[in-house]
């Protein structure tokens, strides 16, 4: 009877045992799902928080879970602008160069030394290979501004994906437009083409679109999106336009204004400001996750 109870209690010990150990390793994955939910909210000192936690529990380097603490560790370093930021993201980039979130770390490195004005350090993750201009030609009149640009990032990277010989290598194209009452409006020419631009749009809402193409070489897994935003150019004297057209900031700008040179008569009603800018960063960073 004895033995019985014995036995019955030391298999009651080790199902609250195993109980204990499941729960614990169930609050330990929501640590690291609520960190992520912090993050996705850009609050990223809180989330950085959970990283660390999680990162105190869980030592073994093979995790999946871990490797993708430590990559949101890092990356929350980054948009923090913490001393260590560098040197987490690197260490991530070396340390798990088989990640599922490598891509993302590639990027993520080379905007930071970008953002730092580092600028010989950041084309060893970004390098500018300019299409030839042949892929920016080709102007279809049925189509609408977002099959154009769609199209026209999927033929500079068909171009560019040519040009590069290593494999574990990712094409990121782009092109913008702005469209007015149906009406695309490219760069300008010239000075008076810039001009006839900006009186088109005076005191008018117009839209941004950017194609954006993703384009491996190694997988030739390849995705292309479209985002738009709304704008409103708003009056302006004749003196304010002739010194604005002055200054050659119009020049290579789809509809002959530059979102980042920061004109006072420019005001951004919806959509995101960097894909005016002319490289949507959120939707790349989404499509990057899925890619």
């Amino acid at each position: 009877m004895r033995k019985i109870l014995f036995n019955l209690a030391f298999i009651a010990l080790t199902i609250t045992a195993a109980a204990q150990q499941s729960i614990i390793r169930t609050d330990s994955n929501q640590m690291l799902r609520e960190g992520i939910e912090l993050f996705g909210k850009e609050k990223y000192g809180p989330a950085q928080e959970f990283f660390s936690r999680f990162l105190a529990t869980h030592p073994d380097k093979h995790s999946e879970a871990r490797k993708t603490a430590v990559y949101y560790h890092a990356v929350c370093a980054v948009e923090l602008f913490h001393r260590d930021a560098e040197f987490l993201l690197t260490s991530f980039v070396y340390e798990y160069p088989e990640s599922p979130l490598i891509r993302q770390a590639w990027f993520r490195l080379g905007k930071f030394f970008f953002r730092d004005k580092k600028y010989k350090d950041a084309r060893k993750w970004f390098e500018v290979i300019e299409p030839d201009p042949s892929a920016e030609c080709g102007i279809c009149s049925r189509e609408t501004p977002p099959e154009l640009v769609a199209r026209l990032a999927f033929q500079k990277a068909a171009d560019v994906i040519q040009k590069i010989d290593v494999d574990q290598r990712i094409v990121l194209a782009c092109d913008t437009v702005a469209e007015h009452a149906g009406m695309v409006l490219g760069k300008p020419n010239n000075v008076d083409h810039a001009k006839e631009m900006l009186l088109r749009l005076k005191g008018r809402e117009h839209r941004v679109y950017s194609g954006l193409c993703l384009w491996s070489r190694a997988s030739a897994n390849r995705i292309i999106q479209v985002d738009c935003s709304t704008l409103i150019l708003k009056n302006f004297t004749d003196a304010q336009l002739d010194e604005y057209l002055a200054t050659d900031l119009w020049v290579g700008k789809a509809g002959s204004l530059g979102f980042q040179d920061g004109p006072p008569w420019l005001t951004l009603l919806k959509g995101s400001p960097t894909n005016v800018v002319g490289l949507p960063m959120e939707l790349l960073s989404q499509t990057l996750q899925n890619f």
